[in-house]
């Protein structure tokens, strides 16, 4: 019986360094979905910070341009980046954006006289 009991307590010592180690599995692998979470929170939270200081700086930026637009030393160059953030239109001779797709040419007019020839 000495012989089984201390086969026992062998496996038992195993047992329990196997269940350690699968504890310590168990906590990286909540640790890491944890730290994965706050990633994505800290991200969106990033992203909307950047547009709303966006937002703000164009505002502030029109609010300041726009009264200056009169003055007539620097109108010529106020007036067009007013227009231009307002209307987002490139300014005249500005190459397109390359986000934009190229305009659309005309549909074909259908021709006078009617429908389709026999």
């Amino acid at each position: 019986m000495d012989e089984e009991t201390r086969l026992l307590r062998e496996e038992i010592a195993q047992l329990r360094a196997e269940v350690t180690k699968l504890q310590a599995s168990i906590s990286k692998l909540n640790h890491g979905l944890t730290s994965l979470r706050a990633r994505f929170v800290a991200g969106l939270i990033t992203g909307l910070g950047t547009v709303l200081g966006a937002t703000l700086l164009v505002s502030l930026l029109l609010w300041i341009l726009r009264p200056l637009a009169s003055l007539p030393v620097v109108k010529d160059v106020v007036r067009p980046a007013v227009r231009t953030i307002e209307t987002r239109q490139p300014p005249a001779g500005a190459a397109p954006d390359a986000d934009q797709p190229p305009p659309k040419a005309a549909a074909p007019q259908p021709q006078a006289g009617g429908g389709a020839k026999p």
